[in-house]
């Protein structure tokens, strides 16, 4: 019997997933949509570049994906749609129209939050987070003291809480906060508060043997991975979205600062439970063995 074959398209974290299903079925990159030629020239293209596998898996739905999702179809392809996000959020806040739905017949969505927010909307999806493989999930060693991580990419700031970050720098002044993915430190006029631009993963690694602590509060998430990443590591994770038991959870801004209140009064110990977690629930085994369930090859 043939092995069939996989074609993946879409954002950045079918590197993840290729990671994983590469192990078990023959896999492909289509990137044949992404040219910047005529619709009716990508069209042809895609459906010749998928001419030889049995699923199109994408990861995020855009604007113009069900078009492409309509020539799998009709060519005889099965197609699944892996939600991250940023797509459920335009979607459940109707920032772009998205056609064609019924043409997937299977939605997965990254977090338990997202599945319901796409519930709500009419579309019936699976949970299954989107993992970073290459990522370590090796404990570390806590710092002495505690210091705070904080993601604010450039340009997003708002988006991804600049003002609570500042709060709360504001409320623990001998606090140190690390602030990644930008490096505008006018921004940031707080003393504790230290922009350090763009890390790669040893600077990251040599990052996370300084905090103690994530905090997370955001318009919106998926199912972060940083916040997976902090887990593995052992830290303490403050967010706004209920994505596991293992999470401070904060509904609002004072709970986040209560949150952080408590974890700073004790001395930085390893969180054991949250480590066992990620590693528990963020293995490509799991992820494989819950891909099968739902997808059903």
């Amino acid at each position: 019997m043939k092995t069939p074959r996989i074609g993946l398209m879409g954002s950045h974290q079918l590197h993840w997933v290729n990671l994983a299903l590469r192990e078990q079925y023959p896999t492909k990159i289509i990137s044949a949509y992404l040219g910047k030629t005529s619709y009716p020239a990508r069209a042809f293209c895609f459906a010749r570049e998928i001419r030889d596998v049995d699923m199109v898996y994408n990861i995020y739905t855009g604007e113009t994906f069900h078009r492409y999702a309509f020539i799998a179809r009709m060519l005889g392809k099965k197609v699944v749609t892996h939600w991250i996000g940023t797509d459920v959020y335009n979607f459940y806040n109707g920032i772009h129209p998205y056609k064609g739905l019924g043409l997937s017949q299977i939605h997965l969505a990254c977090s338990g939050p997202l599945a319901r927010e796409l519930q709500e909307k009419g579309v019936n999806s699976h949970v299954l987070p989107l993992v970073p493989f290459h990522m370590s999930m090796e404990l570390v060693p806590m710092p002495e003291t505690h210091a705070v991580l904080a993601y604010l990419p450039e340009g997003r700031e708002d988006f991804y809480g600049i003002g609570f970050v500042r709060q709360a720098a504001a409320h623990f002044p001998s606090l140190p906060f690390y602030v990644v993915s930008n490096g505008k430190a006018r921004l940031f006029p707080e003393d504790n508060i230290h922009p350090l631009g763009h890390l790669d993963t040893e600077q990251m690694e040599a990052l996370y043997k300084k905090i103690s602590i994530l905090i997370r509060i955001t318009r919106h998430d998926g199912w972060p991975m940083m916040v997976m990443e902090a887990l593995a590591k052992g830290r303490y994770v403050v967010s706004n979205q209920n994505l596991c038991g293992q999470i401070c959870l904060a509904d609002t801004e004072a709970a986040a600062l209560r949150h952080l209140e408590a974890l700073v009064k004790s001395p930085p110990c390893v969180n054991r439970q949250g480590h066992d977690y990620a590693v528990g629930h963020f293995s490509k085994g799991r992820f494989m063995d819950l891909w099968h369930r739902f997808c059903g090859l």
